[in-house]
């Protein structure tokens, strides 16, 4: 993965804008939107964060990493009856 590798070589800008082309072409693509949730928590932008995690969890539940760093996003924003669900 393109992204991945970006991500490895830290240039986090570029590695977003190449995950959001892969969930525009494949919006089920849990794992893209994880880590786009990973990034954006990482460049501390908890919505929109919050907002990939929850789409990468509604695709496949499996992924309990995405549900644990959410619910840290959700009481960064100050909702801690989400960060606590």
């Amino acid at each position: 993965w393109a992204g991945h590798l970006l991500i490895k070589v830290r240039k986090v800008q570029e590695a977003i804008e190449t995950f959001h082309k892969v969930v525009e072409l494949n919006p089920d693509q849990a794992h893209a939107h994880m880590s786009l949730g990973n990034l954006y928590s990482e460049t501390r932008h908890p919505q929109k964060a919050v907002y990939h995690y929850e789409k990468a969890l509604a695709l496949d539940s499996r992924l309990s990493r995405a549900a644990f760093i959410c619910a840290e996003n959700h009481a960064l924003l100050g909702d801690h009856s989400r960060a606590l669900a």
